[in-house]
């Protein structure tokens, strides 16, 4: 499924996102991938499981391809098998292109929080750090707000490509583009749940 999650300002969205990701520590309750609870799961093994777009992208001084591999497992992999993994990713959020214009394509390298590329570059390479690997969840917190109409369409079509592999994409928005290819929705208010369910039935309702 796609679940959209929607509220106004201040509802908890962004927490929920961070909990989901295994960011930050729920206070109570628990979150469980397959059953088990994350604090059930070993850290590194759980981290192949979830990818994360925070609302607040987060590059780091190195290369483009770097970045994307940020979250690769700490294994014998080779450097090879992991560069196609970052171009794979890079496709499927619809940075390909746009990583090829660059000065070095893939190995340009990025200054401090992703200097010298725009915010919707850096938001596309962000979002194909959270594809890489192919994971089962992907939390993606409010994934076009520097996005033009191409990066929507390259994003509407990652969020497709999730659902294709029988993965789950949890996408906190706030344009309606998104939330129209959603399966379910769940709406926020004061850090509370106060709707959720197919989408169409939930739009109904408010």
């Amino acid at each position: 499924d796609v679940v959209g999650v929607i509220g106004p300002s201040g509802a908890g969205k962004t927490t929920l996102a961070r909990v989901l990701a295994n960011a930050a520590v729920a206070r109570s309750g628990a979150v469980r991938l397959d059953g088990a609870r994350y604090s059930d799961w070993d850290e590194e093994a759980l981290a192949q499981h979830i990818g994360y777009l925070p609302q607040r992208i987060e590059l780091f001084d190195g290369t483009v391809a770097e970045n994307i591999a940020s979250f690769a497992p700490k294994s014998a992999e080779d450097s090879e098998a992991i560069g196609e993994k970052v171009v794979a990713a890079a496709i499927q959020a619809g940075a390909h292109d746009l990583i090829l214009r660059l000065p070095r394509g893939y190995e340009t390298e990025l200054g401090p929080s992703g200097a010298g590329i725009s915010p919707g570059q850096a938001q596309r390479i962000a979002l194909a750090r959270a594809l890489f690997n192919e994971p089962c969840l992907v939390i993606l917190d409010e994934p076009n707000s520097h996005l033009d109409q191409d990066g929507e369409t390259a994003l509407a079509s990652a969020i497709e490509s999730v659902r294709a592999r029988k993965g789950v994409a949890i996408v906190i928005a706030h344009r309606a583009g998104i939330i129209s290819i959603v399966d379910k929705l769940l709406v926020m208010r004061d850090g509370r749940i106060v709707e959720y369910g197919p989408r169409q039935a939930v739009l109904a309702k408010l």
